[in-house]
């Protein structure tokens, strides 16, 4: 059973969760904006997303001062912290990715539009995915609900399954751009800002990945 330390810890990383998913939906909205020549609403939607990241970094901290305290094992704290460290970065990504267009403004031809859009959307399912497989792990009680594990396992490799999709979206998407006739320097930007995108897909595999040295561990 949980202790009233491990339950807060708990809460704060659903909490967390949930601001890095506010973050890259944001991100979304804010690239929408950007396509639609809205510089405007994009600024708006870019502010929101620093909001988002910042709220995201001080429940980070949070969680950090919990296990600290005294909340789960102490072989245990160490991995639960580098997976809130791993989500961060999501944001961090994200928020990123969204300076980029509002900061470079990126010219993206219509004709690359639908492939941008196609990796982003992929992205937030990948996030829902890892969310999923988090909202249903906890340390010692995972491996006492045997109907946890499967699920769990499923929705991780399920994340490592999109992130693949993803990288040869942007390879594809690479070659496209870079055997078109578009003057070198919109081409160089395209490719940064293709890169900002798919480093958010990144992080949410690392952050996959942390969470299955969790698994491991309870394993053992």
């Amino acid at each position: 059973m949980f202790t009233e330390k491990e339950r807060k810890v708990k809460e704060l990383i659903d909490l967390h969760l949930e601001k890095v998913e506010n973050c890259l939906s944001c991100f979304k909205s804010c690239v929408e904006a950007s396509f639609k020549k809205n510089l405007e609403a994009a600024e708006q939607i870019h502010e929101n997303c620093d909001y988002a990241e910042s709220e995201a970094d001080i429940i980070r901290r949070k969680i950090a001062d919990s296990l600290y305290s005294g909340a789960f094992l102490p072989l245990a704290r160490k991995d639960i912290y580098m997976l809130s460290e791993a989500i961060d970065e999501i944001a961090n990504s994200a928020e990123r990715a969204s300076d980029t267009v509002v900061f470079q403004q990126p010219d993206i031809p219509s004709q690359y539009m639908k492939a941008f859009f196609e990796i982003i959307e992929k992205t937030l399912s990948m996030f829902t995915s890892f969310r999923e497989a988090v909202a249903k792990f906890m340390p010692d009680e995972t491996f006492h609900d045997y109907d946890h594990l499967p699920f769990i396992r499923q929705r991780i490799s399920a994340v490592i399954d999109m992130e693949s999709e993803i990288d040869q979206k942007e390879e594809a998407l690479i070659r496209d751009i870079f055997s078109s006739d578009l003057p070198l320097a919109q081409k160089m930007q395209l490719e940064t800002f293709l890169r900002r995108t798919t480093s958010i897909s990144d992080e949410i595999e690392d952050a996959a990945d942390r969470l299955n040295v969790l698994l491991i561990g309870e394993k053992i």
